[in-house]
């Protein structure tokens, strides 16, 4: 039964990790990209800060290592890839 819980614990936390990078994908659909003008804090936050809580949540949940590190890992792409929109938002503008 342990075994069970173990993988269905492992499920929820791959799950999460895909919501937070179909949330993210949303926003670079619409709220952040520079052809919609410079985004809103509500807009950054809910399209960045969840996602990255959502990571956050999997990197301490995690079990093993590279589960954890895979977590750390996205969660530092996200930030690179905002960096660089809202950078370049920031020139355009």
């Amino acid at each position: 039964m342990d075994s069970v819980f173990a993988s269905l614990r492992s499920f929820g936390l791959v799950m999460a990790g895909m919501t937070a990078w179909f949330i993210f994908a949303v926003a670079l659909i619409a709220p952040l990209t520079p052809s919609e003008g410079m985004p809103s804090v509500a807009a950054v936050v809910v399209f960045v800060g969840l996602p990255l809580g959502l990571l956050a949540l999997v990197a301490v949940k995690a079990r093993t290592g590279f589960m954890r590190t895979a977590a750390i890992v996205q969660g530092g792409v996200i930030i690179a890839i905002t960096t660089w929109l809202l950078g370049a938002l920031a020139r355009w503008w």
